[in-house]
């Protein structure tokens, strides 16, 4: 993880800054999801590469994930803040 990264992370890690950027994002700028909502997820994912002989685990990391739950809706949004497109 660059050092460009790190704040941004460390921003969108506070729940209330989380909910501005879905409210603003997904939600147009209605005040549809409250911070209380949202939960830490694990920010591991591990998958299956390959096929046959090349076949192999790998784990990523999201920079932030989180889950938010509603009534009848759950919606997980992962994010990768990066400095440039590689």
């Amino acid at each position: 993880m660059g050092k460009k990264e790190e704040p941004m992370i460390a921003y969108y890690e506070d729940a209330r800054h989380f909910a501005w950027l879905v409210n603003g994002w997904i939600c147009q700028g209605e005040k549809e999801i409250d911070e209380a909502q949202i939960k830490p997820k694990n920010i591991r994912l591990t998958g299956k590469t390959g096929s046959g002989r090349t076949a192999r685990m790998r784990s990523r990391y999201r920079d932030v994930f989180k889950e938010i739950g509603k009534v009848k809706i759950v919606l997980m949004i992962g994010t990768e803040l990066q400095s440039f497109v590689d």
